[in-house]
């Protein structure tokens, strides 16, 4: 079996059938997220104009009036290949129904941030997350190295020597902590890393984001990492060299042996904090010396300090990169909580289609 049109179908049936499962995943999680560390998941749609989280209850009413909606859970072809949101640019459609909520206005990001300040003091405030942290992040943003002075101009037109290799591993090591039971499946990467768990001998259910975007986003000093991980179901035969437009084919639901199940999110709590490349703007926006437009010409404070021996330091001010590094950790954890109840959810309609 392929993902043709009838699978498409047959799952789309299964996902409408079993959604109580994912109304009674969310309500569960409500309560865990509510005054804890994570509360952060509710600005994008239960948080007041004047900053306070809505009460829970009234969370778990929206939950429970928009799960049964006719149009969610309909699996379709994605307008864009942007991921903004699960009702214009997602494979599986949903809507929340919210008559209170009037987009985010007024002070917002303010509130946001100061929410989001909240939440990290309280995160980092626990020994274990440290400890976790540092047994996996022993590494610097930026290459420290020694030249021969006679190469200082030649150094600087190079530009910043970021540590891409080791950011681009630290994120794969993050993402098999923070959902476990995918492992990086190199064999089935290319320029989209892929975290896979097997579901039946032929079958698996993958996390994806785009290695390119990770690299590029670090060279231009905003670390934005991937902030839409991409959920998709792929057949083992699927050979990631075999298509070079492999992407737009899977996307649109074309491909046989791949395919796309949009946002790894859940809906209600997505995105579950603000994405890492805006949480590096608001805080550079902290300097009073900074502007939106500055930001984008910013680089990292580098000193050359000179020995009589004809040789050069070049050592980089760490301290932004690593504040991004403790961001991403608290994001991904963030996102693999919230994330889990849906995941879970559209597993377990996947593994009936497979029967």
């Amino acid at each position: 079996m392929k993902f043709d049109a009838g699978y498409r179908f047959a799952l789309e049936s299964e996902l409408k059938s079993n959604r109580n499962e994912f109304r009674n995943n969310s309500l569960a999680l409500t309560e865990k997220l509510s005054g804890s560390y994570f509360e952060i998941a509710f600005w994008r749609f239960f948080m007041k104009e004047d900053g306070r989280i809505l009460d829970p209850e009234t969370i778990k009413k929206v939950i429970t009036d928009s799960v049964p909606l006719l149009e969610n859970f309909a699996l379709r072809k994605r307008f864009t290949n942007g991921h903004g949101n699960f009702s214009d640019e997602n494979e599986i459609t949903f809507s929340i129904h919210h008559p209170e909520y009037t987009g985010l206005t007024g002070n917002w990001k303010t509130q946001v941030a100061q929410l989001t300040d909240t939440c990290l003091a309280a995160y980092w405030n626990e020994k274990a997350h440290n400890e976790e942290y540092l047994a996996i992040a022993p590494f610097e943003p930026y290459i420290n190295s020694t030249i021969a002075s006679s190469t200082i101009a030649e150094v600087k037109k190079q530009g910043t020597a970021y540590n891409i290799k080791a950011w681009e591993q630290y994120v794969i090591t993050v993402t098999e902590k923070c959902f476990p039971g995918y492992k990086f499946r190199k064999n089935k990467s290319n320029s989209r890393l892929r975290f896979l768990k097997q579901l039946t001998d032929d079958y698996f259910l993958g996390i994806e984001y785009n290695k390119n975007w990770v690299a590029k986003s670090v060279k231009s000093l905003l670390f934005e990492f991937p902030e839409d991980f991409t959920l998709i179901l792929m057949h083992k035969e699927y050979d990631p060299k075999s298509k070079p437009g492999y992407i737009n084919d899977y996307f649109t639901l074309e491909d046989e042996n791949i395919i796309s199940l949009g946002i790894a999110g859940n809906p209600f709590f997505y995105s579950p904090a603000f994405p890492p490349a805006a949480f590096e703007i608001q805080t550079m926006l902290k300097d009073p010396a900074v502007t939106t437009t500055s930001i984008m010409y910013r680089k990292p404070i580098v000193s050359f300090i000179k020995d009589d021996n004809g040789f050069t330091e070049v050592k980089y001010d760490q301290l932004h990169g690593e504040l991004m590094k403790k961001y991403l950790y608290f994001y991904l954890h963030i996102l693999s909580v919230t994330a889990s109840s849906y995941i879970e959810y559209i597993e377990a309609s996947i593994v009936k289609t497979l029967k």
